[in-house]
């Protein structure tokens, strides 16, 4: 396995460094190698290197190569690679993801922004506020002032909500029947935990929310309806079924093409003004309190 994490290589003194960066450099041409490449090529663990020298340059320097100086690299730079790195992930990068997908070395990024890796997040914000090719990275990060949720939320896009890791788990122990809460809705016992679930319960719900629906197909969008929209109107709406409405944004779906998105949960607190967005979870509780009130 090439994963550092995977690699044992024990007490590793600074001539077997040594040999080893000299047969990297051989290896690639004769071309001086970063740490990085160093690493990922070899035995030897960048923890290493640093237990053995103060720096990569004093190791090359140790194994007689060349070192070269190259240019510092400009920030516009680095953020743009944190940028790109984001938008591959589709969330802001951790520190451990950066390092495995960026295109430099974590210290790097880390030292040139100070602190804790959050500044990262709000360093790109200020660069990429004013730029508009980044604004759907923009759209990823967490609220100002709130940049320390990026852990929490690359753990969560990475791994998934807790009730969403205890279905698959119930999912992989066999062919189970998962349902979600019950609803005590007509026609429908319990509520959705996916997709399909927020389709069928629309279908239920459609007359009492002043919905027509016209036609359904497995292409985007997934519905077109009519909503009334006074005694002698009907408004048509293209709509998108989605579990959670920010799934809509992580599905890539272009929002000037929909009208409506209809979800179970609404999580998307920065979507786009000009997209509604019905939760159905919502509008079971608003039917529910309305009943009481007129059974009182």
């Amino acid at each position: 396995m090439s994963s550092n994490k995977a690699k044992k290589s024990g007490k590793v003194g600074r001539g077997d460094l040594i040999a080893g960066i000299r047969a990297a450099v051989v290896a690639s041409g004769g071309e001086t190698i970063s740490l990085k490449k160093f690493v990922a090529a070899s035995r030897f663990t960048e923890g290493d290197v640093l237990r053995n020298f103060s720096r990569w340059n004093e190791a090359l320097e140790a194994a007689g190569i060349g070192v070269v100086r190259v240019r510092r690299v400009d920030d516009e730079i680095l953020l743009a690679d944190w940028g790109k790195t984001a938008r591959k992930l589709g969330h802001p990068p951790a520190r451990s993801e950066y390092a495995s997908f960026g295109g430099f070395h974590v210290r790097t990024v880390k030292l040139r922004f100070g602190g804790p890796w959050v500044n990262v997040v709000a360093a790109f914000r200020n660069f990429a506020m004013k730029r508009h090719e980044w604004a759907d990275v923009l759209a990823m990060l967490p609220e100002h002032g709130r940049e320390g949720d990026v852990r929490k939320r690359a753990a969560v896009a990475r791994r998934g909500t807790r009730p969403e890791r205890e279905a698959k788990k119930l999912a992989r122990m066999g062919d189970l029947q998962i349902s979600g809460d019950p609803l005590y809705c007509e026609g429908i016992s319990h509520a959705p935990v996916n997709e399909a679930g927020v389709m069928m319960l629309f279908g239920a719900m459609a007359a009492k929310l002043g919905f027509m629906v016209e036609s359904v197909r497995s292409t985007f969008p997934d519905c077109q309806a009519k909503r009334r929209i006074g005694p002698d109107a009907w408004l048509t709406l293209r709509i998108e079924f989605e579990y959670k409405s920010r799934n809509f944004r992580d599905h890539g779906h272009p929002p000037d093409e929909c009208d409506m998105i209809v979800c179970w949960v609404h999580n998307w607190p920065d979507c786009p003004p000009g997209l509604k967005v019905l939760a159905l979870s919502e509008e079971l509780a608003r039917l529910r309190r309305e009943s009481l009130m007129l059974a009182f």
